[in-house]
């Protein structure tokens, strides 16, 4: 993992993909799958366009079933795993408070298979939900609950660390 997770910017994503489940921690940006509907809103809203460059995201404009095994590719070092995600957990003394839940928490789980994005993220600075390819469906809602319970790692034996 070369990124920790950090509120509002780096987050812990879940990721189907081939029938594969993947952990990353990333960009919270890089989850806006559409780059292009996601342009098109800065003026819509009133703001400028942020500045894009071909480096960000590999220049995949729109990330989708078809673009997701080069993004992987590329996103080796943001990879992590169930086990890495227990032991950065356990780190923190203890859970108490939301802030620490928040940072910790998957943010955003994709199914490309089934093309399919559910994005937990609280601030409108985050709701990639609407920006999503054409096709695709989207949500705003609870994450955990469609983590396989083998992967969820804020379960330690019969402890749950995310509630408080």
């Amino acid at each position: 993992m070369m990124l920790l997770p950090e509120y509002a910017t780096n987050t812990v994503v879940a990721v189907v993909s081939g029938r594969k489940f993947h952990w990353l921690v990333t960009e919270k940006e890089d989850w806006f799958l559409d780059y292009v509907k996601w342009g098109e809103a800065f003026p819509f809203a009133g703001n400028s366009v942020p500045e894009q460059t071909d480096s960000e995201r590999f220049g995949i404009e729109i990330l989708d079933e078809l673009s997701v095994g080069t993004y992987l590719k590329h996103q080796a070092d943001c990879t992590t795993s169930r086990d890495e995600l227990v032991e950065l957990l356990l780190m923190y003394p203890e859970i108490g408070e939301a802030d620490d839940v928040l940072k910790l928490s998957p943010a955003v789980f994709i199914d490309f298979d089934n093309r399919h994005l559910v994005n937990a993220f609280p601030e409108p600075s985050g709701k990639s939900e609407g920006y999503v390819p054409d096709g695709w469906t989207s949500e705003h809602g609870d994450v955990t609950s469609r983590i396989p319970k083998t992967e969820r790692f804020w379960i330690i034996g019969d402890k749950n660390y995310f509630e408080i």
